[in-house]
Order: C-alpha cells, then structure tokens, then sequence
C-alpha cells in the first residue's frame, strides 16, 4: 500500500497538513507516498486565470516536484482539464500506486466543494479512503455556530466559542 498527497492550491511542503499525515501513516506502517497535482485549465479559463498567473502556478509545481523528490516522493503531474477530470486523473493514480487512502487539504470555494463531495462518494466507492485536513485557517469556515446550528449574531458569544474551538483543534488558548 502507499498513501497519496493530492496537491491542489497549496503547494508548500513546510508545515503542510495533508503531506504530513500523509508521510507519518506511511512511516508507520512501512509505505511509500506518492502525490499528484493537477493542471486543470478548463477551470482556469471559466474563472479568468490570466497567463501570468498559470506561468507563476506551473513555476510552483517545478518547486514542489524538486522538494518532494529531494524527500524520495514521486509527484505526478496530470493535464486534467477541470474539476471532474481531476477527480478520475487522483483515483487513477491511486489506484496504480496501490494507495489506500488520498490526502488532501480542504479548500472552501463552492466549485471545490463540489469537487471535493465528488471525490469522496468517488473513493468510498472505490473502497479508498479519503483524508480531508483542516489547512490554511485558524478555524474552518461553518465550524462556529450556536448549539442550534445557526450562526452567532452577537460577537461575545461567537467569540467565546471561535476560542473553544480553536483550542479543541489545538491551536492557542485565549488570553485570560
């Protein structure tokens, strides 16, 4: 078996939750990692990514393929060409990698969202587990809400909460 770090917007490899889950699972139990980025440029035109943009975006992922091979792990590049290709090209890899589960941040734009709820139904299907992390933010957006499920509308109360749960998550406690 392997795990699988599917590369998305963040391209650090310093304090990146999804590879460092990742690399810990395989570490105990023996694995390699593998990871994957997709390009995905049907997506980029729908949402207007200008070429400098992309020539930044691919210059990172030459960056981050040099870095992880430097730390012995493969990473795959796939031209997908949007957000449903990128869900087959990921379950692709990982299936000829032998990988029992996918790691990959979360991210909150609704397009992403979709993807992301596709990719899930995708691998129970395929019997491999999909490993979402929490990335980027202190707290995660809709993690704050009133014991009926409602966002605050008065800041004392939302902010006693946002501290419970960030110290939950095991981030800092409040200043008293």
């Amino acid at each position: 078996m392997t795990q699988l770090v599917w590369f998305r917007e963040d391209l650090r490899t310093d304090d990146q939750r999804a590879l460092v889950a990742a690399v810990a699972v395989a570490d105990a139990a023996g694995e390699a990692v593998h990871a994957v980025w997709c390009a995905t440029p049907a997506q980029w035109d729908a949402h207007g990514m200008g070429d400098n943009r992309r020539g930044f975006l691919l210059d990172n992922v030459l960056q981050l393929q040099a870095a992880l091979a430097e730390a012995g792990i493969v990473l795959h590049v796939v031209d997908a060409g949007d957000f449903a290709g990128s869900v087959r090209a990921v379950l692709d890899i990982a299936r000829a990698n032998g990988a029992g589960a996918v790691h990959y941040n979360e991210e909150y734009p609704l397009n992403e969202q979709r993807r992301d709820a596709s990719f899930d139904a995708a691998c129970a299907a395929a019997g491999i587990v999909g490993c979402r992390h929490h990335d980027g933010m202190l707290v995660p957006p809709r993690a704050v809400l009133t014991k009926a499920g409602t966002p605050y509308t008065v800041f004392t109360p939302y902010r006693q909460a946002w501290y419970r749960e960030l110290a939950a998550d095991g981030g800092i406690a409040p200043m008293a």
